[in-house]
């Protein structure tokens, strides 16, 4: 069911006719289904290839709306932020860097109005780190000062996790990803508690944490030693791409 419905709606990514008013809604709809089909594959037929064909899948359909924006002269509509991050994480888990950096490109550098502050930082950082070459640290510092300051004490280990990622600190990185996957793993159970609608798309999220990867995949390329499994985060996720992507 959820395959056919991505299948039915992805044609409004394509068609010229589609209101833009309502494209950016229908994007982000159908790279949520796409993770979760990805998740449903992994998990079913134990198909690593399904799982990343599916996040690029995500990514593109985020890519899309994008241009779509970008030929129409849109810069402030809402889904245009860069704190929708998502289908970005999405192409960086399925390790597609020319996806995720064409993403970032077309994405808002601004912050837009109603956009969170922790998000826009997050895509920001995530933005500088994949770019060709790679930021230097000094130009991703003041967003990562950013963050800290909106947290204002609190804990949130995108944060520490990003934190440890841009210094390239083994010892930091290894404390802050445990609680990224607690906080993930609370984040479940929080919406199990307040009786989430439990439909596959939901129910498929729950089991595997995309951006987890991604942070995963962000860590290893500066240099990072990650472990083989983590709870949301299996190996059989992580492993290369054999079968390359259709382009379909």
């Amino acid at each position: 069911m959820v395959a056919i419905d991505v299948a039915v709606w992805s044609g409004g990514l394509d068609d010229p006719a589609y209101p833009f008013s309502k494209l950016g809604k229908l994007s982000a709809e159908i790279a949520q289904k796409f993770r979760a089909l990805g998740i449903m594959m992994l998990l079913a037929d134990g198909s690593t290839d399904a799982f990343l064909h599916h996040q690029i899948r995500a990514g593109r359909a985020r890519l899309k709306y994008l241009e779509r924006a970008r030929s129409e002269g849109k810069s402030d509509d809402f889904f245009q932020a860069s704190g929708r991050y998502q289908p970005l994480l999405s192409a960086i888990a399925a390790q597609d860097w020319t996806l995720a950096r064409a993403i970032a490109s077309l994405s808002a550098s601004k912050q837009l109005e109603g956009e969170y502050e922790d998000d826009h930082c997050v895509a920001q950082i995530v933005h500088r780190l994949i770019q060709l070459p790679p930021a230097p640290e000094g130009e991703i510092q003041p967003f990562l000062d950013r963050f800290e300051a909106y947290l204002d004490g609190a804990a949130d280990p995108r944060f520490s996790v990003l934190s440890a990622i841009v210094r390239s600190d083994q010892a930091a990185f290894d404390a802050a990803f445990p609680d990224l996957q607690a906080a993930f793993d609370l984040k479940v159970k929080e919406a199990i508690a307040r009786r989430q609608l439990e439909e596959p798309v939901t129910l498929a999220l729950r089991e595997v944490d995309v951006d987890g990867i991604a942070f995963l995949k962000l860590a290893e390329q500066r240099g990072l030693v990650t472990e083989d499994d983590y709870p949301f985060c299996p190996s059989l996720a992580r492993v290369p791409m054999v079968v390359p992507f259709p382009g379909i």
